[in-house]
């Protein structure tokens, strides 16, 4: 129950098959996890270095990692999803969503250094979509569909032989396609009170 304190497991393995896990638990992992599509997962939160989620799987998850975060093909994360990577290293960090993915909730790439927002991306790759909000502190690549807002510190991209600066190409990001339910993440500080809602009611 979420009136309790979550419940916080240690993996011991590398990867999540064939579990059942749903409500207020926190699952831990010191290295990296692969979440197989096998795993029935609800409003799971998932802290490790390295998170990839295998193709088809669907559940409602927030993932918080430090260094990547992997979605493959046909995976659909639903309301309300989080992909947070904070990067507090000079090694180049990365969230990769692939072709035909869907998250609902939303994406958020943060580091500590200037220079490290010359390295670290968040890439929504051929018919990806984010249904929410996007915050990168670095280079946004979307060959995709945004229906939501985005804001990153600068935009590229990036083909099998060239790489192009301030470019997009075959992009969709359009803020009019969000739901009116949706509840925003408060990532971006602001001096205007907002108004608060819940996005899920668990019973």
């Amino acid at each position: 129950s979420f009136v309790k304190e979550p419940v916080h497991i240690q993996l011991t393995g590398t990867v999540l098959e064939q579990v059942t896990i749903k409500g207020n638990y926190i699952l831990h992992a010191r290295d990296s996890v692969y979440i197989k599509n096998t795993a029935l997962l609800e409003d799971v939160i998932i802290r490790a270095p390295k998170i990839k989620v295998e193709g088809n799987f669907k559940g409602s998850i927030q993932l918080l990692a430090t260094q990547k975060i992997t979605i493959q093909q046909d995976a659909q994360l639903t309301y309300p999803s989080v992909l947070c990577l904070y990067n507090k290293t000079s090694d180049k960090s990365l969230i990769e969503i692939e072709d035909k993915a869907k998250i609902y909730g939303a994406v958020v790439l943060v580091n500590d250094s200037v220079h490290q927002q010359e390295e670290d991306a968040v890439v929504l790759k051929k018919e990806a979509m984010l249904l929410g909000e996007l915050y990168c502190m670095g280079k946004l690549m979307v060959e995709g569909k945004v229906y939501g807002a985005a804001y990153a510190n600068r935009v590229f991209h990036k083909t099998p032989v060239s790489n192009y600066d301030n470019c997009m190409v075959n992009s969709e990001i359009d803020i009019t396609r969000r739901p009116e339910f949706f509840v925003s993440v408060p990532v971006l500080k602001t001096t205007v009170k907002k108004k608060k809602g819940v996005c899920k009611k668990v019973l």
